[in-house]
């Protein structure tokens, strides 16, 4: 098999656990581009009405915490291929029509798009959403507080370091 067909496998495939993350329940997910400079979270949560229809109410993060600061920005359907938009003026609304629209109708993912699937802090717990917390699986505080540590230990201090309940050190 040549390069090129192999890479076009890889992206299909690519496409594909993507379209299975954002539509399997409750996606969390980061996309940025880079051609814009921008980045946006969302978060897309399956809904199944009593006719059986099934829509994706989609959420975009607003505020700091990663677990309450979202807001309703319209519904997606994957079988019609629609969104329907509460502000479709809106750059972060118009980011993710773009978005659905090449995972589910172009056959190659812009090297000006990405995607980041959210992951959970290693530290803590929380969910990650930035490109950078996701890169390196620590969210920004904890970062912080580890960067400080590191700080304290080369800098002689005495430290005391502590179990949280759930098994994490700080």
């Amino acid at each position: 098999m040549n390069n090129k067909v192999l890479s076009l496998f890889e992206e299909y495939d690519r496409q594909r656990v993507i379209k299975d993350y954002i539509t399997r329940g409750r996606a969390i997910f980061t996309v940025e581009s880079s051609k814009l400079q921008k980045r946006y979270t969302y978060k897309i949560i399956k809904y199944t009405n009593q006719e059986n229809k099934t829509t994706y109410q989609c959420y975009r993060l607003y505020g700091p915490d990663n677990s309450k600061d979202y807001r309703f920005i319209g519904i997606f359907d994957k079988e019609l291929l629609g969104f329907q938009p509460v502000r479709a003026n809106d750059l972060p609304t118009r980011l993710l029509i773009g978005f659905l629209k090449i995972i589910y109708c172009q056959s190659v993912i812009p090297q000006s798009c990405r995607f980041y699937m959210s992951n959970k802090c290693a530290v803590c717990g929380r969910q990650l959403t930035t490109p950078e917390s996701i890169r390196r699986g620590v969210g920004p505080e904890c970062f912080r507080r580890l960067y400080e540590l590191d700080d304290d230990l080369n800098s002689g201090k005495n430290i005391i370091i502590k179990e949280v309940n759930d098994g994490t050190i700080l």
